[in-house]
Parts: C-alpha cells; structure tokens; sequence
C-alpha cells in the first residue's frame, strides 16, 4: 500500500515492495551479519575491524567483506583516514532497529 504524504506545494508518496521486506523500493537489502556489524558501529563509529570481529565471534577477513557489501550499498562510509577517521551511516533506513531480521 502505497504512503502518501503532504509536503509544501506538493506530495511525496512512497511505493513499498515485498521483495525488500516492505522496505521503500531503493532500499539496499542488508545481510544479518552486515546488520550485526551495522548496530556496533552505530554504538561506536570509532570501532576497529578487529574490535568488531571479536564481538561477533568472527574473522577480521569476514567483517573486511560484510564492510565491502554495506559500502558497495552505499550504506557505509569512511570518513578520514583508516587510522583516526571513523564510520558514517548514510541510509537511516539501513538502521539495525528499523529493519527486519
């Protein structure tokens, strides 16, 4: 079912498909592990690969590849160097919460 919305001078409707898990159409689908790895650096956008490998009972190799996924998505960016920069979350709709599992 379509979302329809008044916005000024106009409206915004939002189309919902089932293939993305009634995500808006554009949505990237995001993996459990990618989730899992998502909702540790929205808790810290500070945290190393290897910080989060530990957590998740992981290898550094597979989060390298979960990190490569959300960024080929756009969901997941490096700001700075790999040193002292930290992560950016681009899409709120790729929020761990506010999708389903």
């Amino acid at each position: 079912m379509p979302d329809f919305r008044n916005i000024s001078g106009g409206f915004q409707v939002t189309v919902y498909g089932k293939e993305y898990d009634d995500a808006p159409i554009g949505t990237p689908t995001i993996t459990k592990g990618e989730k899992k790895v998502l909702a540790l650096i929205q808790n810290d956008n500070f945290i190393k690969r290897e910080e989060i490998a530990d957590l998740l009972g992981i290898s550094v190799n597979t989060v390298k590849a979960f990190i490569s996924g959300l960024k080929k998505k756009g969901v997941l960016e490096r700001v700075g160097n790999n040193k002292t920069g930290h992560w950016k979350i681009n899409f709120q709709t790729a929020s761990p919460q506010s999708s389903k599992c």
